[in-house]
């Protein structure tokens, strides 16, 4: 038979040792969320720093549930109920060892998927950068060629105003000299009528000394006519 102590103290430590298992339970339920959240759902070495230190916490809690329940086990009252103990601490203690060994592996791989998207953002804006740079370049080129379009066009324009200008003077000029060979035309046309009057003052003049040349050698022929033979008359 059993005292009431021994009852309360056997009831009592089969309390903390269900209480202990159940939270060793609830630990192993845990740490495999957090493992196959991070296998699925973290993509950033940030997410997987946070998780890897809840899993840390929950590791360590862990241990010490095993550790409470080896210390359990050493209250046993029979040595039958400490091997039963202990025996239970090895299985959640492989049981550990397997979700550490999960741990690591969701760790490493992603990890690697982390690493391997970050080296294709890097590759891809690489690539964009590269990309931007080229068409940066051109449109530099293409606006340089522009502006040297543009430089040559306003230079011919410039020309062309001062051929315009040139060709507007040159006009002028030639209507100038037009109005100048109109008045030279005038005077010379004056001047030929004016040498047709002279030519013909001229004849005139010529015609009128040769008559006045004749009448005086007529006047002198006869003159001397009278003088030397005046018994002919």
């Amino acid at each position: 038979l059993f005292t009431w102590k021994e009852i309360i103290m056997a009831a009592t430590f089969s309390e903390e040792r269900q209480s202990t298992i159940e939270n060793i339970v609830q630990l192993d339920l845990k740490i495999n969320e957090v493992i196959y959240f991070i296998r699925k759902n973290v993509s950033t070495m940030d997410a997987l720093t946070e998780n890897n230190s809840k899993l840390r916490m929950l590791f360590k809690e862990y241990k010490n549930s095993l550790q409470a329940l080896e210390l359990l086990s050493y209250e046993a009252a029979s040595e039958d109920l400490q091997k039963e103990i202990l025996k239970e601490r090895d299985v959640y203690f492989k049981q550990l060892s397997q979700l550490q060994f999960h741990s690591r592996k969701a760790q490493v791989h992603c990890n690697q998927i982390i690493e391997s998207t970050e080296r294709s953002q890097l590759l891809s804006g690489s690539t964009i950068r590269r990309r931007n740079d080229k068409l940066h370049k051109e449109s530099s080129e293409i606006t340089d060629s522009l502006l040297s379009v543009s430089q040559l066009l306003a230079e011919q324009v410039k020309r062309s105003e001062e051929t315009l200008q040139g060709l507007a003077s040159s006009s002028k000029v030639i209507e100038g000299t037009s109005d100048q060979l109109q008045s030279m035309n005038s005077i010379i046309g004056t001047s030929h009528k004016l040498l047709s009057k002279l030519n013909r003052r001229a004849v005139t003049d010529k015609l009128l000394i040769i008559l006045a040349l004749c009448l005086f050698f007529a006047t002198v022929l006869y003159i001397m006519k009278k003088r030397l033979f005046p018994t002919l008359f």
